[in-house]
Parts: C-alpha cells; sequence; structure tokens
C-alpha cells in the first residue's frame, strides 16, 4: 500500500467575497446615512420656509386688521355712542376680512364681503355726513310740527326717536349699528332704535339716509306740505285786482255784487252799512287750480296729502275725521278722499284770504240827538234752546233750528244756514226803521251772546260780547 500525501484544499474565494459584502453594506450605509441628511435637511428647510411664510402672513393679516380697525376708529369717532354695542361683532369682522387678505384665491362671495369690509369706513363717513345734513332738517321740522311744512302729529313716534337718538338728541342707549358686508355694490349699513318699552326696533340704512339727504321731499317721517305758496298764488290770482301783471291789496268787486247788506253799530253811534264777500263763488272760481296743485303732491293717496288732509280738519275743528298716515285706499274711497280733500284746500284758502276787514262799507248814518228808547225786556226773557244728547257734548251746543223757531214771532230771520269751521251757523237778520241788521251766530256760543246780539238788532247799539272769528288764528303770508 502505497502513502499519498492529503491535498490540502485552500479557498480564497469566499474571504474575497465576504469582503466585498461588507464593503458593499457599508456603502450603501453611508449613502442611507447622506440621503437620510440630506432629506432631513430639506424638511428642516421646507419647515423654516412655511414658519417664516406664516410669520409673513400673520403679520400681513394684522397690518390689515390694525389698518382697517384705525380707519373705522376714525370714521365711527364722531358718533361714537352708535357703534358701541356692535364693536365686538366689527372686530369678528376684520378678523375674518383679515384672513382672506392673504388667501391665495377667493371665490366671488369672499372678494365682496373682503371689499366691503376694506370700504366700510368710507360709508360710515358717508352716512354721518348725510346725518348732518339730515339734522338741519329734523330740527326745522320739529319746530314747526303740527304746521306746513313741519312734522305730522300723526307721526309713529318711534321714527322720531329714531332720528332724536341718531343726531344725539335723544335716548343714545337704545341705538345699534349692524352691517351687511355681503351686499353686492358695498356694505349696506343700518341703524337701528329700539323702543325700551315696547321693544318695537326702526331701522334706517345707510342707503335710504343718503337718499333724504339729497332728496328735500324724502324723510324719516311724514311731513305736512308746505303749501303756502301755491296757496298765496292761487288768492292773488283769483281774488285780486290785477293791476300791470301784478296783485294789488283790492279784493275784485265780483265777490261783493249783489250781496246782503249788513249793519253794525260804531262806538260814536253811527250805524254803519257793509257787505261781506262771496267766499262761495271765490271757492267755485278757485276749484280748478286746487285740483290742479294737489295733483303735484304726486299719484294717489300719499301719506304727504293724508298729513296735509289732517291738519285742514285740525284747523277745522275736524279731529274726528282724522285718517291714518298709513292708510290704504279703494279706487273709490280714494276719489271721494280726493273730493274732500279739494274742498278742505279751497276752503282754507278762502277763510285765510277773507279774514277779518274784508268787508266793504257802503254807507254810514250818523245818530240824530234824540234817541227812542228801545224796549229789548221780551229778549233777556227769552229761553235759549239747547241741544241734548252725548253727540252734542252733554247739551253745550245751542240748537239752532229751535231758536229760529222761537224767535221768529219776534220778526227775527233766519236770511243764511251755513257750517263754519265745523260748527253750525245762522245769519239772523231784522228789518228795523226801513234798514237790515244783520249778524251771525254760532251753535257753541253761550245764550247771553246770542242775546247781545238780537238786541244788537233791535236797538243798532253796539253789543258788548265780543264774537269771535273762529279762523281768525289763520294767516297766509303776502
Amino acid at each position: 500500500m502505497s502513502y499519498r500525501n492529503p491535498k490540502q484544499f485552500v479557498d480564497t474565494q469566499t474571504a474575497q467575497h465576504y469582503r466585498n459584502l461588507q464593503n458593499t453594506m457599508m456603502g450603501i450605509t453611508e449613502d442611507y446615512v447622506r440621503e437620510q441628511k440630506l432629506k432631513r435637511a430639506e424638511e428642516a428647510k421646507r419647515v423654516a420656509k412655511i414658519q417664516k411664510e406664516n410669520e409673513e402672513e400673520l403679520r400681513a393679516q394684522t397690518e390689515y386688521q390694525n389698518e382697517v380697525g384705525q380707519a373705522w376708529n376714525n370714521a365711527t369717532g364722531p358718533r361714537s355712542y352708535l357703534f358701541a354695542k356692535a364693536t365686538p361683532k366689527l372686530q369678528g369682522y376684520i378678523n375674518y376680512a383679515g384672513k382672506l387678505s392673504t388667501k391665495p384665491q377667493l371665490s366671488q362671495q369672499e372678494k365682496i364681503v373682503y371689499q366691503n369690509t376694506s370700504t366700510l369706513d368710507s360709508y360710515i363717513k358717508r352716512d354721518l355726513s348725510n346725518g348732518g345734513v339730515f339734522q338741519e332738517g329734523h330740527r326745522a321740522k320739529q319746530a314747526k310740527a303740527g304746521e306746513m311744512g313741519g312734522y305730522s302729529l300723526e307721526n309713529d313716534t318711534d321714527q322720531l326717536a329714531w332720528a332724536d337718538s341718531f343726531l344725539g338728541d335723544g335716548s343714545k342707549g337704545e341705538m345699534s349699528f349692524d352691517v351687511d358686508l355681503t351686499n353686492f355694490g358695498g356694505p349696506e349699513t343700518k341703524y337701528s332704535y329700539k323702543n325700551p318699552k315696547t321693544g318695537r326696533v326702526y331701522t334706517v340704512t345707510g342707503s335710504m339716509l343718503n337718499r333724504i339727504a339729497n332728496n328735500p321731499d324724502l324723510n324719516v317721517a311724514v311731513v305736512i306740505p308746505d303749501e303756502t305758496t301755491n296757496m298765496q298764488n292761487i288768492a292773488n290770482e283769483f281774488g285780486k285786482t290785477i293791476v300791470d301783471g301784478k296783485a294789488t291789496d283790492e279784493i275784485k268787486d265780483i265777490y261783493y255784487t249783489n250781496q246782503q247788506e249788513k249793519s253794525r253799530v260804531r262806538k260814536d253811534g253811527t250805524i254803519q252799512y257793509y257787505v261781506e264777500p262771496n267766499e262761495e263763488l271765490f271757492i267755485q272760481n278757485i276749484k280748478s287750480a286746487v285740483i290742479s296743485k294737489i295733483d303735484g303732491l304726486g299719484d294717489g293717496v300719499s301719506p304727504n296729502k293724508i298729513a296735509l288732509f289732517n291738519f285742514f280738519k285740525r284747523k277745522f275743528g275736524q279731529t274726528d275725521s282724522f285718517l291714518p298716515l298709513d292708510k290704504k285706499f279703494t279706487k273709490e274711497e280714494e276719489d271721494e278722499f280726493n273730493n274732500e280733500f279739494a274742498v278742505d284746500y279751497a276752503t282754507y284758502i278762502s277763510k285765510n284770504f277773507f279774514r277779518e276787514g274784508r268787508e266793504i262799507v257802503t254807507r254810514e248814518v250818523k245818530p240824530t240827538k234824540e234817541e227812542k228808547e228801545v224796549d229789548v225786556s221780551y229778549i233777556k226773557d227769552i229761553e235759549i234752546p239747547v241741544a241734548k244728547g252725548p253727540a252734542e257734548e252733554d247739551g253745550a251746543f245751542i240748537n239752532l233750528d229751535d231758536l229760529e223757531r222761537s224767535i221768529a214771532k219776534f220778526g227775527f230771520r233766519v236770511t243764511k244756514a251755513e257750517e263754519v269751521g265745523g260748527r253750525k251757523a245762522r245769519t239772523l237778520t231784522k228789518s228795523v226803521e226801513g234798514a237790515d241788521r244783520s249778524v251771525t251766530i254760532y251753535d257753541d256760543m253761550q245764550p247771553e251772546e246770542v242775546k247781545n246780539l238780537m238786541i244788537f238788532l233791535e236797538t243798532g247799539k253796539e253789543n258788548t260780547t265780543e264774537q269771535v272769528d273762529p279762523f281768525s288764528e289763520f294767516i297766509v303770508n303776502e
């Protein structure tokens, strides 16, 4: 048996592979670490960038909010009491708009809100400026309340309270402010007054206030139309003598023609005979001109027309005929209103134009030295009949129909029956020594006043009771 040396196998490749694998793994690890470092660096940069952008955005928002807020403060300062209650809400509007100011893309509605928020201060300044214009007219109309050119006494009291509070003349604490920032075409500001007793709220918008400031015919409350100039022109055209195109102080002769002669006794005993103007003819003549002026007040039955209608009724003592300013009319009711309105308009002109002193003296008779004593004791014994029933205010008025019948036997006759200023009236006439004497009595006179006038008819001596002209207070400026 032979002996062989054993062969030894040396593996040199495996070790090399391990070394190669180790180097590969080390390379992969280093690349991974390097890649992770790059990613962390990039993330840090991204976070820093976002943080910087957020800071810049927040700074921009803050600057916008401060700028707009300061502008609002400057605008509201003159009447800060109007906006006190709205401060938290206004701040919320500013904060929201501040966020919109840095938003890359806005919806159409967001654009409107942002634009309205940015320009609100200019609208508030406009409102307060218009309030100054309104203030002058408001106080002037308040001073003339109940008269032509002034506020109607039938106005809603909350409307007038709003005006006083808005201008700082009333309860400031009951005023509040709000705004609609979603309104296309500009923010719609709203100023409201709350009645502390009823809780009712009356609101006027900034756009409405703007219209009022630019149109003298508009107001927050109803104004009685000032027809003084129109009335004067009608009276001059139809009532006065025109010379060289200008009205004189003389009344046209047609209003005295065929009028009944009346008489009165002056303090020196002179009997003065005179005629009064024909008011019915004057009213008939001015009717068409009156209708034209009424048409000029607008179509339909407006609150202003009703205010003037109520003004006439108040002057005539017919307060039970007042109408609500917001009354709605049927066509038939509207026609009835217009007819009555025209009559009142014409009557008011007539009563102002033919006020005291418009009669014409026709002749005078001086007293004789010997005067015959006239027995008037029967007049003092006459019982003046008084109307009965609740409609006559517990019998406070004279029953003219019964009076007419009871005094006819003494030679007193009624030559005219009419209604003046809402009261019944009779013209009493008596013929004495070939001449007629006349007086006018009213159903609201005292019995002694009536008797004194009857004594005047009998004796021609001036009565002791002053006769009051129920329209003496109505004067149209000439």
